[in-house]
Parts: C-alpha cells; sequence; structure tokens
C-alpha cells in the first residue's frame, strides 16, 4: 500500500484540508506534499499522522476500512486549541475595553 495515496484519499474522505493537517502536526504546509509523495512512512510518522487525522493506524492500513468520523471525534492539536483560546482572550479584553470607554462617557 502507497501511504501517501492513502493520506491523499482520507483527507478527502474526512475532509481535512493539507493546511489544517500541517497546523495539527505542526509542520510546514510542505512537509505534507512530501508526505503525499512518499511511498512508505515511518513508524513514527504514521503513528502521528492517524492521530492527526483521527483515524486508527488499522484503519489507514485497510484499505477496505469504512471511516466514518464525526466532526466532535476529530483531533485538534494542542496548538489549535491554544489558539483558540488566545483569540477568545483578546475579544474579552477588546469588550472589556468597550466597556470601561462607555462608563467613563
Amino acid at each position: 500500500m502507497n501511504h501517501g495515496n492513502r493520506l491523499k484519499h482520507l483527507l478527502v474522505m474526512l475532509n481535512i484540508k493539507r493546511q489544517e493537517l500541517a497546523k495539527r502536526l505542526n509542520v510546514a504546509p510542505s512537509n505534507i506534499s512530501h508526505y503525499l509523495k512518499e511511498h512508505t512512512f515511518s513508524e513514527s510518522r504514521l503513528e502521528k499522522v492517524c492521530e492527526a487525522i483521527g483515524v486508527t493506524q488499522e484503519e489507514f492500513l485497510n484499505e477496505d476500512a469504512q471511516i466514518h468520523k464525526e466532526p466532535e471525534s476529530f483531533y485538534y492539536s494542542e496548538n489549535a486549541k491554544i489558539d483558540l483560546l488566545e483569540q477568545i482572550i483578546k475579544e474579552k479584553e477588546r469588550l472589556i475595553q468597550i466597556l470601561l470607554k462607555n462608563q467613563k462617557d
């Protein structure tokens, strides 16, 4: 089995963009292009990729596996969670500044 082709297929099937996968793996998007051309992944890369797209290694390696994932079950990297929290904090700080300004007026 060609791992790069399998990954390409799963990204389409799971509706995951290459940029999103790069973010989840904490690598440059150009690395994903390289992964998609690889015939065989190292054990470490296979493990990380599977975790990032939310499938088991068995599902990845079994081309006949029926993979149906709900959006809630997708893996989200710690970096993505941190980014989201930082956005929430910035928005709250912005709202506090607006309220403080309105109190002064």
